[in-house]
């Protein structure tokens, strides 16, 4: 593109950001590094391309969605602190944001206790966790902690966050807890496949 003198805009930049996301999700992490190399290099070459583009102009209502993007596209290739740079750099940040780089940390059990305080920042700064927000914290944190997060959650839980507490109470060894979120489940109607292998998995642990 620019080999042909046409100066890329945000949303191209922003579809490319999701392809390397997509392929981020499939790529096998290094070993040796516990990164996904490929899909690394894509993301800090976009990056590079965004930040030094001739003549690119970031609007401010761009400004956010790319980079809550590259969050997610560093959280995706295991790359945490470029996330946590990119993160700490922005100007502002809405739900997206803070449920972007909370999942970072859920990715190969980072740092369960940043996860919590910044689930914690999010809530100071007046933002309500939405049930994405709330997942991804569960999945990052320590099991108490995952536990501390569902409490403030302020909407129904759906399938899949019921999915993850159920795992909290099997790490817990947690029956009694678990059949409370089962009854709620039925209560719901969200008992499907996955959630009740998950319970039987539960009571027979």
């Amino acid at each position: 593109m620019e080999a042909a003198m046409i100066n890329p805009d945000c949303s191209s930049f922003l579809m490319a950001i999701k392809t390397c996301s997509s392929l981020a999700a499939r790529e096998e992490i290094d070993a040796s590094l516990a990164v996904k190399i490929k899909s690394l290099k894509r993301a800090l070459a976009i990056h590079s391309h965004a930040s030094n583009s001739r003549g690119f102009k970031l609007e401010a209502s761009f400004a956010i969605h790319l980079a809550n993007a590259m969050v997610d596209l560093y959280g995706k290739c295991e790359s945490l602190e470029d996330a946590r740079r990119v993160f700490d750099s922005m100007e502002q940040h809405d739900i997206v944001s803070w449920t972007s780089i909370i999942t970072g940390y859920a990715h190969e059990s980072q740092d369960g206790d940043e996860a919590f305080l910044l689930f914690s920042s999010m809530q100071e700064q007046g933002f309500k966790p939405d049930r994405l927000a709330c997942l991804a914290a569960i999945k990052a944190c320590s099991d108490e902690l995952a536990l501390e997060c569902y409490a403030a959650l302020e909407v129904a839980p759906n399938s899949q966050t019921f999915l993850a507490l159920l795992q909290v109470c099997r790490n817990l060894g947690d029956l009694k807890l678990g059949k409370l979120f089962h009854a709620q489940i039925l209560r719901q109607g969200l008992e499907g496949s996955s959630v009740g292998i998950s319970l039987l998995v539960l009571r027979t642990t």
